[in-house]
């Protein structure tokens, strides 16, 4: 079977390394999968490396897939020799991209557009570490035209995370570019981080995805701050001290005994306390910056009033449960 990049036939460019044993498959929509490449004019026939859990009509694990031409983004070659010194070509030209000269960023601009997006692939997710914050926000902006799936977890992470408002800008973009039908739920996770910055930025990025699942994200967010069931509870500070309070005095033989009696003296203070509320956790800013996401993705509007939405969400809840049960009466 002669092995060949995707490349070659979508685009009709050379790609010297054909003696590859395994390639990666980027796939549209969907996970990437490992195996060897066949052309079967208007298909790609895939045998895998790892046979998939999915069963075949006979209820065999499938161990090839033939796959439409264009449901495939590209071929990631597998590593050898030849393809470890071209991208590490890519990385150098990748540094350059981020020089304060001008001329030297127009030529690794112009020099990285010979490489086709499999060999270019790698690089560009280690790309998204590098030191220079220009390197990140080129990085984050290719992996996005890339559009493979694989890449939406480290541009996740610098959207939320990376230090260079830009470079969470570009990850955030090319993330939502890529697209995922859960995509939203590592920002939801992130609303609930020890690190306030990296709270605000998943709250706005909630809003910014339009995704009416994370409502709810955030009003369990808004639930943190409110106020309490009004419960009672005390805390004492108490100090005991024994002492002799008197004596009994016994008749034996003749002789008179004491007999002490001992008794405990405590001394200190009890703090009753209502717990009225629970404000400690989030800022005002943050406040804003949920009551916005959640106006974006309800067209409602309480403002920045934790209150007004946890009521609410409350209604909508039993709008649902008895939607849902009528539905089932029905039924």
């Amino acid at each position: 079977m002669t092995r060949f990049a995707i490349f070659a036939l979508l685009f009709g460019l050379v790609f010297p390394f054909s003696g590859a044993e395994a390639q990666t498959v980027h796939l549209r929509d969907a996970a990437a999968l490992d195996g060897e490449v066949e052309d079967r004019g208007s298909t790609f026939l895939l045998r895998l490396d790892r046979p998939l859990e999915a069963r075949g009509p006979d209820g065999e694990r499938l161990e090839s897939l033939s796959i439409r031409k264009d449901r495939v983004l590209f071929i990631e070659p597998d590593s050898n020799e030849e393809v470890r010194r071209a991208q590490g070509k890519i990385s150098g030209l990748l540094f350059r991209v981020g020089s304060s000269r001008i001329d030297d960023r127009l030529d690794a601009h112009h020099a990285l557009k010979q490489y086709e997006p499999g060999m270019m692939f790698r690089p560009l997710m280690k790309g998204l570490l590098h030191s220079r914050p220009q390197v990140r926000y080129f990085c984050a902006f290719k992996l996005g035209e890339l559009g493979s799936q694989e890449a939406l977890s480290p541009l996740v992470k610098a959207a939320l995370h990376d230090r260079d408002e830009g470079v969470r800008d570009a990850a955030f973009a090319a993330s939502m570019k890529i697209g995922h039908p859960a995509l939203f739920i590592p920002f939801a996770k992130a609303l609930f981080a020890s690190n306030e910055p990296v709270r605000l930025r998943a709250a706005a990025a909630l809003g910014r995805l339009g995704d009416v699942r994370a409502v709810e994200y955030l009003v369990k967010r808004y639930a943190i701050s409110g106020g309490g069931s009004g419960a009672r509870n005390s805390i004492s500070s108490v100090t005991s001290q024994a002492y002799v309070k008197d004596f009994d005095v016994e008749i034996a033989q003749a002789a008179q005994i004491a007999d002490p009696i001992i008794d405990v003296l405590n001394s200190g203070a009890v703090l009753d306390a209502k717990v009225v509320g629970i404000y400690g956790t989030m800022t005002v800013t943050e406040t804003r910056v949920i009551s916005k996401s959640l106006e974006d993705l309800t067209g409602r509007s309480f403002g920045p009033n934790p209150e007004a939405w946890k009521s609410w969400w409350v209604g909508e809840e039993r709008k649902r449960a008895a939607a849902a049960k009528a539905a089932s009466d029905d039924g």
